[in-house]
């Protein structure tokens, strides 16, 4: 019976692994054709349009990531591209700088799954939730500080 229970789990564990392997494989080769920045180049240009007027930039940390973030004097803000097995996850940070140094304001972790064969209808929308989550928390934060 124990025995059993364990081959199952074994096989079970084996199959999942397998299965994240080829979806890991099916991200190398649609992104070697296609780079992360330009996958989800709406998403992308939505929220720097929303967030920081267009004036963000882009630097892609690897075929996976990459960060749209804008500097600014007194604060600075970025979201972290992450593409992984089909699945897109938006890290939202920002940092104030108060007497020279750096704080957490707002931190915001957002997943949208199975997003390998998005349309542009869709990235759009991910990009407007994203913007209204984050234009949200900073208009309650603004109310509590005046």
């Amino acid at each position: 019976m124990l025995y059993t229970i364990l081959v199952i789990v074994f096989v079970a564990i084996l199959l999942m692994i397998i299965s994240l392997r080829k979806a890991l494989k099916e991200d190398l080769k649609e992104l070697s054709t296609n780079p992360i920045d330009v996958k989800f180049k709406i998403v992308c240009n939505t929220i720097n349009e929303s967030c920081f007027e267009n004036l963000g930039e882009i630097q892609v940390v690897d075929n996976r990531t990459f960060t749209l973030y804008k500097n600014n004097n007194s604060y600075k803000e970025y979201f972290r591209f992450e593409y992984s097995s089909g699945h897109l996850s938006i890290f939202w940070t920002v940092y104030s700088n108060m007497l020279g140094k750096s704080v957490l304001k707002f931190k915001k972790n957002f997943r949208f799954n199975n997003v390998r064969n998005i349309s542009d209808i869709e990235q759009k929308e991910i990009g407007d939730a994203v913007f209204e989550y984050t234009d949200q928390q900073i208009q309650i934060e603004y109310s509590k500080t005046y």
